[in-house]
Order: structure tokens, then sequence, then C-alpha cells
């Protein structure tokens, strides 16, 4: 995304993450995570697509996308799309919150979207975490109004998906062959690979190395070099998880494990 700026602070104490990013042209990645992400318009307008719809998100509005949600983002007919992101740690999840569908990104609030921004410039202000706390019981609220579209009609569920989404996520420290899942699955390799593309978003090669992206980031938040990350989830060097990294993240993880460490040691 060499279009794209992105800038970032992830708060240490509360598990919070802010990002500014200002972008261009270029789209994002298909890719998922595990927290919830909420996304605000300062200037522009972006779309956020989810397996099923595209979701125009213009100046001052915003979207919840939920955890394991696979969307992209991009800027609506090629112009600047300045907008904040802040990440809410799957602790934060509550029963309430739990009826959000994996398949659908929703709409956020005006006050929702008022107490994003503000909960952005705390984290990036490095505001003490009970300033935070305020601002995110705020937020927590609006998030508990959201009425859910639920999971859009056509998409079915079949057995062995969630299994092996299950050992793609656990498997994290080699690239699993194709063949040894549509094996485990009973089925042919075509067959595999076609509905579990058509069901969840995305192929199961790119799904594994979400998973693999996703442990990298929780590791090097902990302090890891990006060298011992690479190695541990199977990565051939610490440039070919450079690449990955910086296309699903925005961030090369040099940066990412320095700005983390900043705060630790700030906070």
């Amino acid at each position: 995304m060499r279009d794209n700026r992105n800038e970032f602070w992830p708060g240490y104490k509360t598990g919070l993450e802010a990002w500014s990013s200002c972008w261009s042209s270029e789209q994002q990645t298909a890719h998922w995570h595990h927290e919830i992400q909420i996304s605000v318009s300062v200037s522009g307008s972006g779309i956020v697509y989810d397996t099923t719809s595209a979701h125009v998100v213009p100046q001052t509005t915003g979207v919840v996308i939920p955890p394991l949600c696979i969307h992209r983002l991009q800027p609506c007919r090629q112009q600047p799309w300045e907008f904040v992101t802040v990440y809410l740690p799957i602790t934060t999840m509550t029963p309430r919150l739990a009826n959000l569908s994996q398949q659908k990104v929703e709409r956020l609030s005006p006050r929702g979207a008022k107490a994003c921004r503000e909960l952005h410039q705390l984290i990036a202000r490095e505001k003490q975490s009970s300033q935070q706390s305020r601002v995110l019981h705020v937020l927590m609220n609006e998030l508990h109004q959201i009425k859910t579209s639920g999971d859009s009609p056509g998409i079915r569920s079949v057995s062995w998906i969630d299994e092996t989404k299950l050992l793609l996520s656990r498997e994290l420290d080699r690239e699993v062959p194709l063949a040894e899942l549509s094996e485990r699955a009973g089925v042919s390799t075509f067959h595999f690979a076609r509905t579990f593309r058509q069901i969840t978003g995305m192929p199961p090669q790119a799904f594994h190395l979400q998973c693999r992206v996703n442990r990298a980031r929780q590791l090097l938040r902990k302090g890891q070099p990006p060298a011992d990350v690479a190695y541990s989830l199977g990565f051939a060097d610490q440039s070919h998880l450079t690449r990955h990294f910086r296309k699903l993240v925005g961030a090369n993880p040099g940066s990412y494990r320095r700005r983390a460490r900043s705060f630790k040691n700030a906070s």
C-alpha cells in the first residue's frame, strides 16, 4: 500500500490500539483480526467491503468491524481518505457484542463515532488509562445499541470449514499444504479450495497467513525481536515476515515493536 500512510499508538496498559491513516488510491488486502475494529472518517470518504456488501463511510461517520470478519478498505474514487481507527481487544467483548456477526460490517452511531475519535486522541496523546476507560465506556454503550443485521442469506455451514480454521489457527510455525488440508476434510483439493473461499471470503493459504501475522503482532507487542518472531512462525527470514506484515498490518515489524516498547517503558 505504497500510496497509503499510517501512524499508530499501542496503548500498553489498556490493550487498545489507535491508528491514523491517510490513503490515496490503493485498496487494502482482504484480511481479518481478533480485535473489534472501529473506524471513523475524518475527511474524504472510504468504502469498507465485507464478504457480501460494500459500505460507504462518508466524513464523520464510522463502522464497526467485528472480530474474524473478513474485510478490506479503500478510498472512494481514488480521492484522499483520512480516517482514524481504534482496535478493542477481545477482552472487551461482552455477551451483547457476541451477537455481532463475523460476516457483517455494522454502522456506528454518531455518538459512537465521536467517542471513537476522542478515545483515539487519548491513546495517541498517552493520556491516563482512567480517561481512556471513561470514553471507552461511552463507546461500549453505543456498540451495545447496534441492531445487528444478522448473517447474510446464502451463507451455508460446512463442518470441515470450522475444523480447518481451528487447525490453521494452531499450526502457526509452518505452511500447511493444501493437499494436507483437503485430505483431512475428506474432499478433493479443488473442491476444498473453492468451498473454503466461497464461505470464508479468502483462500485457505491467505487465511493461514493472516493467522501467523496476527500472532506476529502479539509477539512483537511483547517485545520479541522480528527475526525471532519470523523463525518461530515459520517464515523463511525476517524480510519474508516484513513483506507480509507491511501488507496486512500497514507497518513494518521493527517499527511496530519499537513503538510498542516505547509505550510500555513510558507507562
